[in-house]
């Protein structure tokens, strides 16, 4: 007799046996599957491969006599030769109005180099007219002196500012002066008794507080005052900029130099319309070129859908009849692919064979766990997984083996189980164990596995 306990133990190990059968049938299934969808997917690209040497063949005046799919093969490349006709005179009149763009372009770059040349002659002949002009010599030189005056006071800013950081790092590092700088002696700030004053004074005395003091007021504010200079002269020398270059534009606008830079502003706003214009020229007839060559790779949209139905109808025909197709060809591919196609239906007719008897192993150990799952949840449910139910080894031994075997039903194995229940409640003197049941260690005994030489044995326990 074998007890409730160790019998729960054998259900978990029969399980657990079951689903990993289980979960190997499917994984072999699946297996099966990607092979399958492997070899449509070699077929599907060697057809492609055909029915592009068969239209180029086809559309190159190689094929003669027609059949019913290279009549219905004709009508379309027909239709595709006249779109491609269309496309190829669209691409001309681009290519005309690209070439008219570029001599427009070279045209226009050659009048704004004119005009700017002009333009350039004029500046440098007033340049040397105003150097005879006495107003213009003298603000030349007021803007040459205010130019130095603001780029000294600059650097005597910044060379000030840069002195002044150091230095007063000095003071601020002294303790002692900084005691009475903080303490706002000798100002009307400071307050102390006359015991403390005395020791101020004696130690102002030490370190000369007095002059320190000032010395630091000095170094802190001169900066200040040295860039509000700077910046002053560099206002002047703005200023004297400013009336420099009046100056020259009066002049300038005495010789007419308005009506230049006008045609300058015209010359190149014209050269930026031309270039604009080139430009989407380029952008429309490079997308006609990738039409077009996309039309001859059989790659745009009609062509892929042309391929798509050829494949499709050379995928209902037999491989002699395609053997026959490739041969009409001066093209080779198609014939490596007749060969290619015919082996991947070979594989593909193999696996198919095998597919549904793998499927039918799949399912009927997923029912199996199922029901042996259920089995299980319905005998702990009555209580009999516990030491005080026993069960004939033998009888429930031969039911689970067959039940993995397949030779005994759920319905059957639940019968042996709960039929040959035997409720024992342990007594004290008993110590609630027995060496009778399934082993030396419990659970069913397993000699490498279901079926074949190994499983669950039954010769007299689990």
């Amino acid at each position: 007799m074998a007890s409730g306990t160790k019998i729960r133990r054998s259900l978990d190990d029969a399980v657990e046996q079951l689903q990993s059968q289980a979960s190997a049938a499917a994984r072999e299934v699946a297996r099966l599957r990607d092979k399958e969808a492997q070899y449509r997917q070699g077929i599907a690209r060697c057809l492609s491969r055909i029915a592009v040497a068969q239209a180029s063949a086809f559309e190159w005046g190689e094929l003669q006599g027609y059949d019913s799919l290279t009549e219905e093969l004709a009508r379309a490349l027909a239709e595709r030769a006249a779109g491609a006709a269309g496309v190829d005179r669209m691409i001309e009149q681009e290519q005309r109005a690209l070439t008219a763009h570029r001599d427009a372009e070279q045209h226009a770059q050659a009048v704004l180099d004119q005009n700017q040349q002009l333009l350039f002659e004029l500046h440098e002949q007033s340049m040397l007219e105003l150097r005879a002009d006495p107003v213009f010599v003298d603000l030349n030189a007021a803007t040459s002196v205010a130019a130095d005056r603001a780029r000294a006071a600059s650097e005597k800013a910044s060379s000030a500012r840069s002195e002044s950081e150091a230095k007063v790092k000095a003071f601020y590092e002294d303790a002692l002066f900084m005691y009475l700088r903080d303490r706002a002696f000798g100002t009307g700030r400071y307050q102390a008794n006359r015991l403390v004053r005395a020791i101020d004074s004696w130690l102002a005395g030490l370190c000369n507080f007095s002059q320190a003091s000032r010395d630091l007021d000095v170094l802190e504010q001169l900066p200040g005052y040295l860039e509000a200079h700077a910046q002053a002269m560099a206002m002047e020398h703005q200023q004297a900029a400013s009336s420099l270059d009046a100056r020259v534009r009066e002049h300038l606008l005495s010789h007419n130099v308005e009506t230049l830079e006008g045609d300058v502003a015209d010359a190149q706003s014209r050269l930026t319309a031309i270039v604009e214009e080139r430009d989407a020229c380029v952008t429309r007839l490079e997308a006609l070129q990738n039409t077009r060559r996309a039309h001859s790779a059989w790659s745009d949209s009609a062509g892929q859908a042309l391929l798509e139905w050829m494949s499709d109808r050379l995928g209902d025909e037999a491989i002699s009849r395609l053997r026959d197709r490739a041969a009409r060809t001066r093209d080779t591919a198609d014939d490596d692919a007749v060969e290619e196609v015919e082996s991947y239906k070979r594989g593909l007719d193999e696996v198919e064979r095998e597919i549904p008897e793998a499927q039918a192993r799949a399912d009927e150990l997923a029912s199996r766990v199922s029901d042996l799952t259920h089995v299980r949840q319905k005998y702990r449910r009555k209580g009999f997984d516990s030491s005080a139910f026993s069960f004939p080894d033998a009888r429930v031994g031969d039911a689970l083996h067959g039940y993995l075997l397949g030779s005994v039903t759920q319905t059957l194995l639940w019968d042996a189980l709960s039929d040959s229940a035997r409720h024992t409640p342990s007594s004290p003197s008993s110590g609630g164990s027995s060496h009778s049941g399934f082993g030396s260690g419990g659970g069913f005994s397993s000699g490498g596995g279901f079926g074949g030489g190994g499983g669950f044995s039954t010769g007299g326990g689990f």
